[in-house]
């Protein structure tokens, strides 16, 4: 009997062992289930990035570099379209005004009394059109782009006198007649009129590379660094009507140079929001200049033709300074392009361009220093980056 029930029990242990075995991995196949058939909670969300403060200014408004990084010192600022070909074309209409030193072609004296004057006409100067255009280029490292750039201004100015209407009225030539070596300005020719005509070619080409970058979260600036090299040809012919007869004296005075040397300088925009941005630039270069001048005479009363009465060769080495304060506005009209356009006031000046004067000077042994070349004016400019 004791046997039996040692083994009833041991059989029912066996069965409540079993059962709970069987319980509990039913359990645990339940849960599993519901694991599996349940998403996975999310997790949670990220905090807001912090607006870099650039972000207005990268691609946007104004549309310089479109980088995804933080806005300091030194970083690139470059126009970079999306998936574009880093490439950017630019064409400007220019209206300047040239004015040289040392281009007065007549001596008036208006013979008053008791009070007489006597004065200098000069050369007419005015405004002239002229054109640029441009192609630059990503270079591929560290944010560096190249360009390349052609000015063209070529013009041609009259100006004409008549000798004074008083009564002891005079009109006399002067140092770019044929009597330059004439000091005394009552032994040189009395006039009835005097005419000159001023023409001068200007051709420019800049090779640079430069670097735009943040000083700040406003603030742009490009330190550029190249080669200024081309042409420039002047002719100033003086007219002049003897009082004594019809006989013409006409003065032709002709420069010839071209030039070649370093040019650097920094360019900077003030970013003010919107897309508009006031700009300022300044350059500088040194120039070896070879400058061959030429002045020869025609006498109309007895049709002779003197060649190369005075000729001469310079070779210096010219400075040539720029300054332009301007303001633009730029924007992307779709990822793949950026406009812009500006409006900048220049100012540029040519060291010792007027070797027509210093060569007509030589023969009063004067040799006056050649006056400078100076332009000032407006540069409009449309640019597409690509």
């Amino acid at each position: 009997m004791r046997y039996r029930f040692v083994g009833t029990l041991m059989m029912m242990g066996g069965l409540l062992l079993s059962s709970s075995n069987m319980y509990a991995a039913t359990r645990s196949r339940s849960k599993d289930k519901c694991i599996q058939t349940k998403p996975c909670p999310k997790p949670k969300k990220c905090p807001p990035k912090v607006k870099n403060p650039c972000d207005d200014l990268l691609g946007k408004g104004p549309g310089y570099a479109n980088y995804d990084l933080k806005c300091g010192y030194s970083a690139p600022a470059r126009i970079n379209p999306h998936c574009g070909w880093d490439i950017a074309l630019s064409a400007s209409f220019i209206y300047w005004h040239a004015s040289q030193e040392g281009m007065d072609f007549a001596i008036y004296d208006t013979g008053t009394t008791p009070t007489n004057t006597v004065g200098l006409v000069f050369q007419k100067f005015d405004f002239e059109p002229g054109f640029k255009v441009a192609a630059s280029s990503y270079l591929g490292t560290d944010d560096w782009t190249g360009t390349v750039e052609y000015t063209r201004l070529h013009f041609s100015n009259n100006e004409s006198s008549f000798a004074p209407t008083t009564t002891n009225g005079a009109l006399y030539s002067n140092n770019y007649s044929d009597d330059s070596d004439i000091t005394a300005i009552a032994l040189r020719d009395t006039l009835t009129q005097a005419k000159s005509r001023w023409q001068c070619d200007l051709d420019v080409i800049d090779v640079e590379t430069a670097r735009w970058m943040y000083l700040g979260q406003m603030l742009t600036a490009a330190p550029f660094m190249g080669a200024r090299g081309g042409f420039l040809d002047q002719r100033f012919n003086v007219s002049n009507l003897l009082a004594s007869g019809t006989t013409f004296l006409r003065n032709k005075h002709r420069s010839k140079s071209w030039f070649v040397g370093p040019r650097m300088g920094l360019d900077m925009n003030w970013i003010l929001g919107y897309g508009i941005r006031a700009s300022g630039s300044f350059a500088g270069s040194l120039l070896y200049q070879r400058q061959r001048a030429r002045f020869d005479i025609e006498n109309s009363a007895s049709s002779t033709y003197t060649n190369g009465l005075v000729k001469n060769t310079y070779r210096h080495v010219r400075s040539n300074t720029e300054l332009a304060l301007g303001l633009g506005w730029g924007m992307y009209p779709m990822e793949e392009f950026h406009f812009d356009v500006f409006a900048e006031y220049i100012f540029q000046q040519f060291e010792g361009q007027n070797v027509n004067r210093t060569n007509v000077d030589s023969l009063s042994g004067s040799f006056s220093s050649p006056g400078n070349l100076s332009y000032h004016g407006l540069t409009f400019t449309a640019k597409v980056d690509f």
